[in-house]
Protein backbone atom coordinates (compact mmCIF):
# COMPACT_ATOMS: atom_id res chain seq x y z
CA UNK A 1 0.00 0.00 0.00
CA UNK A 2 0.89 3.85 -0.69
CA UNK A 3 2.45 4.90 2.45
CA UNK A 4 2.68 8.84 3.27
CA UNK A 5 4.22 11.18 5.30
CA UNK A 6 1.03 12.45 6.59
CA UNK A 7 -0.05 8.54 7.56
CA UNK A 8 3.23 8.20 9.24
CA UNK A 9 3.01 11.38 11.20
CA UNK A 10 -0.79 10.02 12.38
CA UNK A 11 -0.17 6.40 13.03
CA UNK A 12 3.43 6.31 14.87
CA UNK A 13 2.48 9.40 17.39
CA UNK A 14 2.78 7.35 20.08
CA UNK A 15 5.60 5.32 19.01
CA UNK A 16 7.97 7.62 17.39
CA UNK A 17 6.54 10.86 19.13
CA UNK A 18 7.57 12.67 15.50
CA UNK A 19 6.64 15.98 15.50
CA UNK A 20 6.54 18.45 11.80
CA UNK A 21 8.39 21.56 12.16
CA UNK A 22 9.22 22.60 8.33
CA UNK A 23 8.04 21.40 4.99
CA UNK A 24 4.21 21.13 5.65
CA UNK A 25 3.79 21.40 2.20
CA UNK A 26 5.34 17.77 1.43
CA UNK A 27 3.25 15.96 3.60
CA UNK A 28 1.99 13.82 0.41
CA UNK A 29 5.44 12.64 -0.46
CA UNK A 30 5.58 9.10 -0.42
CA UNK A 31 7.77 6.67 1.68
CA UNK A 32 8.39 4.14 -0.88
CA UNK A 33 11.74 1.79 1.41
CA UNK A 34 11.08 -0.06 4.02
CA UNK A 35 14.92 0.74 4.97
CA UNK A 36 15.95 4.02 6.55
CA UNK A 37 19.20 5.76 5.78
CA UNK A 38 21.53 7.98 7.40
CA UNK A 39 22.83 10.82 4.84
CA UNK A 40 26.47 10.94 6.02
CA UNK A 41 28.37 10.62 2.84
CA UNK A 42 25.20 12.56 0.93
CA UNK A 43 25.59 15.87 2.72
CA UNK A 44 29.71 15.23 2.78
CA UNK A 45 29.04 15.57 -0.96
CA UNK A 46 28.86 12.07 -2.21
CA UNK A 47 25.10 12.36 -3.57
CA UNK A 48 25.00 9.29 -5.25
CA UNK A 49 24.76 7.48 -2.20
CA UNK A 50 21.24 8.65 -1.46
CA UNK A 51 18.32 6.05 -1.92
CA UNK A 52 15.51 7.22 -2.99
CA UNK A 53 12.36 6.75 -1.29
CA UNK A 54 14.01 6.63 1.92
CA UNK A 55 13.36 8.51 5.38
CA UNK A 56 16.85 10.29 6.25
CA UNK A 57 18.12 10.28 9.62
CA UNK A 58 19.91 13.15 11.31
CA UNK A 59 21.66 12.22 14.39
CA UNK A 60 24.12 13.83 16.35
CA UNK A 61 27.03 13.27 13.69
CA UNK A 62 25.25 14.84 10.63
CA UNK A 63 24.20 17.65 12.55
CA UNK A 64 27.40 18.11 14.54
CA UNK A 65 28.94 18.45 10.99
CA UNK A 66 26.09 21.04 9.79
CA UNK A 67 27.15 23.35 12.78
CA UNK A 68 30.90 22.82 11.74
CA UNK A 69 30.14 24.82 8.68
CA UNK A 70 29.31 27.73 7.47
CA UNK A 71 26.02 29.23 6.18
CA UNK A 72 26.45 29.41 2.74
CA UNK A 73 28.39 25.43 2.77
CA UNK A 74 25.88 24.39 4.88
CA UNK A 75 23.33 25.43 1.82
CA UNK A 76 25.72 23.79 -0.60
CA UNK A 77 25.76 20.68 1.82
CA UNK A 78 22.17 20.31 1.73
CA UNK A 79 21.23 21.18 -1.76
CA UNK A 80 21.71 17.94 -3.15
CA UNK A 81 20.38 15.48 -0.38
CA UNK A 82 16.92 18.19 -0.92
CA UNK A 83 17.15 17.81 -4.82
CA UNK A 84 16.91 14.02 -4.50
CA UNK A 85 13.94 12.10 -4.69
CA UNK A 86 13.52 11.60 -0.57
CA UNK A 87 10.07 11.34 1.10
CA UNK A 88 11.34 13.28 4.89
CA UNK A 89 13.66 13.80 6.78
CA UNK A 90 14.19 13.23 10.69
CA UNK A 91 16.08 14.96 13.20
CA UNK A 92 16.71 12.31 16.47
CA UNK A 93 17.61 12.90 20.14
CA UNK A 94 15.53 16.17 20.24
CA UNK A 95 18.32 18.26 18.79
CA UNK A 96 17.49 21.68 17.45
CA UNK A 97 17.61 21.77 13.60
CA UNK A 98 20.35 24.32 12.05
CA UNK A 99 18.42 27.55 10.42
CA UNK A 100 19.88 26.36 6.71
CA UNK A 101 18.27 22.76 7.10
CA UNK A 102 15.02 24.37 8.39
CA UNK A 103 14.89 26.83 5.08
CA UNK A 104 16.10 24.01 2.75
CA UNK A 105 13.05 21.36 3.88
CA UNK A 106 11.08 24.70 3.49
CA UNK A 107 12.06 25.66 0.34
CA UNK A 108 11.63 22.29 -1.45
CA UNK A 109 8.97 21.39 0.26
CA UNK A 110 10.51 18.03 2.37
CA UNK A 111 9.04 17.65 5.66
CA UNK A 112 11.57 17.89 8.38
CA UNK A 113 10.24 16.29 11.52
CA UNK A 114 12.27 16.10 14.94
CA UNK A 115 11.73 13.28 18.02
CA UNK A 116 13.33 12.87 21.34
CA UNK A 117 14.40 9.48 20.52
CA UNK A 118 18.00 8.58 20.05
CA UNK A 119 18.91 7.12 16.11
CA UNK A 120 19.16 3.70 17.23
CA UNK A 121 15.54 3.81 19.06
CA UNK A 122 14.16 5.55 16.42
CA UNK A 123 14.99 3.07 13.72
CA UNK A 124 14.81 -0.02 15.57
CA UNK A 125 10.80 1.07 16.17
CA UNK A 126 10.00 2.44 13.00
CA UNK A 127 11.14 -0.93 10.88
CA UNK A 128 8.19 -2.79 11.68
CA UNK A 129 5.94 -0.13 11.28
CA UNK A 130 7.65 -0.12 7.40
CA UNK A 131 7.46 -3.57 6.99
CA UNK A 132 3.86 -4.02 7.86
CA UNK A 133 2.71 -0.72 5.65
CA UNK A 134 4.81 -1.11 2.73
CA UNK A 135 6.10 -5.04 2.57
CA UNK A 136 4.82 -6.49 -0.64
CA UNK A 137 1.60 -8.87 0.28
CA UNK A 138 -0.83 -10.86 -2.09
CA UNK A 139 -4.17 -12.55 -1.82
CA UNK A 140 -4.37 -16.20 -2.16
CA UNK A 141 -7.96 -18.98 -2.00
CA UNK A 142 -6.67 -21.85 0.45
CA UNK A 143 -6.50 -22.59 4.01
CA UNK A 144 -3.46 -21.61 6.41
CA UNK A 145 -3.09 -23.99 9.00
CA UNK A 146 -0.58 -23.55 11.53
CA UNK A 147 0.88 -27.38 12.22
CA UNK A 148 3.95 -27.01 15.05
CA UNK A 149 4.33 -23.74 14.59
CA UNK A 150 4.86 -23.74 10.72
CA UNK A 151 2.21 -22.54 8.59
CA UNK A 152 0.55 -24.48 6.15
CA UNK A 153 -1.27 -23.55 3.07
CA UNK A 154 -3.93 -25.94 1.54
CA UNK A 155 -4.97 -25.15 -1.79
CA UNK A 156 -6.79 -26.07 -4.85
CA UNK A 157 -10.40 -25.55 -6.41
CA UNK A 158 -13.23 -24.52 -4.13
CA UNK A 159 -15.26 -27.71 -2.98
CA UNK A 160 -12.08 -30.09 -3.24
CA UNK A 161 -12.35 -30.90 0.70
CA UNK A 162 -9.74 -27.82 2.01
CA UNK A 163 -11.94 -26.68 5.35
CA UNK A 164 -12.63 -29.94 5.97
CA UNK A 165 -9.03 -31.17 5.71
CA UNK A 166 -8.25 -28.03 7.94
CA UNK A 167 -10.94 -28.70 10.43
CA UNK A 168 -9.37 -32.48 10.95
CA UNK A 169 -5.78 -30.82 11.87
CA UNK A 170 -7.88 -28.65 14.12
CA UNK A 171 -9.33 -31.40 15.81
CA UNK A 172 -5.80 -32.91 16.23
CA UNK A 173 -4.45 -29.74 18.36
CA UNK A 174 -3.57 -28.04 15.36
CA UNK A 175 -4.52 -24.28 14.72
CA UNK A 176 -6.86 -22.04 11.69
CA UNK A 177 -4.89 -19.23 10.65
CA UNK A 178 -7.09 -18.10 7.72
CA UNK A 179 -10.04 -19.93 5.81
CA UNK A 180 -10.96 -18.83 1.77
CA UNK A 181 -8.69 -15.63 1.37
CA UNK A 182 -5.05 -15.67 2.76
CA UNK A 183 -3.29 -12.73 3.02
CA UNK A 184 0.43 -13.52 2.49
CA UNK A 185 2.83 -10.53 3.07
CA UNK A 186 6.47 -10.90 2.83
CA UNK A 187 9.12 -9.56 5.69
CA UNK A 188 12.87 -9.37 3.84
CA UNK A 189 13.39 -13.16 3.06
CA UNK A 190 9.88 -14.37 5.01
CA UNK A 191 6.68 -14.80 3.84
CA UNK A 192 3.62 -14.59 6.55
CA UNK A 193 0.16 -15.97 6.33
CA UNK A 194 -2.79 -14.08 8.10
CA UNK A 195 -6.48 -13.79 8.07
CA UNK A 196 -8.54 -10.81 6.94
CA UNK A 197 -10.80 -8.82 9.70
CA UNK A 198 -13.95 -9.88 8.04
CA UNK A 199 -13.36 -13.80 8.21
CA UNK A 200 -10.72 -13.79 10.85
CA UNK A 201 -11.42 -17.21 13.15
CA UNK A 202 -14.26 -18.45 10.99
CA UNK A 203 -14.03 -21.08 8.36
CA UNK A 204 -17.09 -22.46 6.04
CA UNK A 205 -17.40 -26.18 5.86
CA UNK A 206 -19.61 -28.49 3.90
CA UNK A 207 -23.37 -29.50 5.89
CA UNK A 208 -22.10 -27.39 8.71
CA UNK A 209 -22.02 -23.65 6.95
CA UNK A 210 -19.62 -21.15 8.92
CA UNK A 211 -18.29 -21.71 11.97
CA UNK A 212 -16.53 -19.79 14.72
CA UNK A 213 -13.27 -21.89 15.60
CA UNK A 214 -12.35 -20.19 18.54
CA UNK A 215 -15.78 -20.35 20.03
CA UNK A 216 -16.45 -24.03 19.42
CA UNK A 217 -12.76 -24.92 20.29
CA UNK A 218 -10.99 -22.58 22.12
CA UNK A 219 -8.98 -19.93 22.06
CA UNK A 220 -5.60 -22.61 21.25
CA UNK A 221 -6.94 -23.29 18.37
CA UNK A 222 -6.77 -20.13 16.57
CA UNK A 223 -3.70 -18.44 15.54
Amino acid sequence: MDLTVETLLRETQDELELQLVAGHAGQQRRIENTRIQKPGLAIAGLVEAIRPGRVQVFGNTEIQYLRGLDSSNQRAALAGLFAAHIPCVVVTTGLISPLDLLQAAQTHAVPLLTTPLTSGTFIRRIHPFFDEKISPEVILHGVLVDVFGVGMLLSGQSGIGKSECALDLILRGHRLVADDVVLVRQYDRELMGMNTPLTKHHMEVRGLGIINVRDLFGAASVC
